[in-house]
């Protein structure tokens, strides 16, 4: 998707969002026209194909595979769907400090929390780590067939995840 579109898609986002009053419009979209540029993203289709999971919330430990095909998660109330939906995007993401969603996600039985997830774009496999004692994170994105980190590590006390490179 080429920079024109993008930004023509979220100024008229910016102009039908009923919450920003109509005095701050075209401030936003000046902002996006200013600060923005060289907006390109490709349409290539990014999947997760497996997610391991261990002390995050009501899962003690969960390993799942998960095929191309659409995957639809279902079970009991309180058996881990929404934790699930989390990890993984803790996994992505790191830990946002003022989401409420993630203020205590360490289960009850774990010092610490592990999320590996496994991701493909195109031909390319990567895998994503993120690890959390409840003092420090630490999240990093490394290549599954090399044991070089190739990216950030952030072991701040209190963080966002950073920025993530690709590696082949």
């Amino acid at each position: 998707m080429s920079e024109p579109i993008i930004k023509e898609e979220v100024q008229q986002s910016i102009r039908e969002d009923e919450g920003i009053d109509d005095e701050y419009v075209d401030e936003f979209i000046d902002i996006l026209d200013a600060k923005y540029r060289d907006l390109e993203f490709d349409d290539e289709l990014v999947s997760l194909t497996r997610m391991d999971i261990e002390g995050f919330k009501v899962i003690d430990e969960l390993d799942v595979s998960i095929s191309d095909r659409a995957t639809i998660i279902h079970g009991r109330n309180s058996k881990g769907k929404s934790s699930f939906i989390e990890a993984t995007r803790f996994n992505l993401f790191g830990r946002d400090n003022d989401d409420p969603l993630i203020t205590r996600p360490i289960n009850r039985n774990y010092k610490k929390l592990k999320t590996d997830g496994y991701w493909r774009k195109g031909r390319r496999n990567y895998q994503s780590t993120g690890r959390w004692s409840g003092i420090r994170a630490m999240k990093a994105t490394i290549s599954p067939t090399s044991s070089k980190i190739r990216g950030t590590v952030n072991t701040a006390r209190r963080s966002n995840a950073p920025n993530q490179k690709s590696t082949t």
